[in-house]
């Protein structure tokens, strides 16, 4: 499975995450010692987070609330949690577009899923599935992405990722394809491919 990752270079504040097919919002809740990862239809429970950049293009994301917290695999294994920053492995996650407003997100490999069983966001082997399909956009205009909004100073596409056919266009060619196909509210690349 190809994966065009975004790279995100400033801190990008403000973010909701919503689970793209059933139009939830991430939230948190506490559970025994752990604060995990639901959802919730209702926007105002939605967690505001924060990417922060980290250096290999993966990001840290952050409670906008409480910046000492962040999204964390719990013990290193399977469940989405909100922990104590430190910044290791299983803090670091990469943002890949699958489709206009489509991201998985994914730490070590592996795609954060929503687990209608256990009602947790989970990490598990990336599939084609929707319940690995996330919407991430700026809280203070619901209808842009973050990688629409953002994208111009703070996001750029790693295009090794892309299949070889695209690195064909030259830079003059890209901006003319995307004009034609989008108008003025997008500011990023779309391809079609799997």
């Amino acid at each position: 499975m190809k994966f065009t990752f975004l790279f995100i270079f400033g801190i990008t504040q403000s973010l909701l995450i919503k689970h793209k097919s059933d139009n939830n919002y991430l939230s948190l809740y506490a559970e025994g010692a752990f604060t995990y990862v639901k959802l919730t239809p209702d926007e105002k429970e939605a967690v505001d987070v924060t990417f922060t950049p980290n250096k290999d293009g993966s990001v840290f994301i952050k409670n906008s609330q409480e910046p000492n917290k962040s999204f964390d695999i719990a013990d290193n294994k399977d469940k989405l949690i909100m922990y104590n920053f430190h910044g290791g492995n299983n803090q670091q996650f990469m943002v890949s577009m699958v489709d206009n407003r489509k991201y998985k997100i994914i730490n070590n490999g592996q795609c954060l899923d929503y687990d209608a069983e256990s009602k947790k966001i989970l990490k598990k082997t990336c599939t084609n599935s929707e319940s690995q399909v996330f919407d991430i956009f700026d809280k203070n205009s619901e209808d842009s992405s973050a990688a629409t909004d953002l994208n111009s100073e703070k996001i750029r596409y790693n295009m090794n990722e892309i299949e070889p056919v695209y690195e064909l266009y030259t830079d003059r060619q890209l901006p003319r394809k995307k004009h034609h196909r989008h108008h003025h509210h997008h500011h990023h690349y779309d391809y079609d491919y799997e």
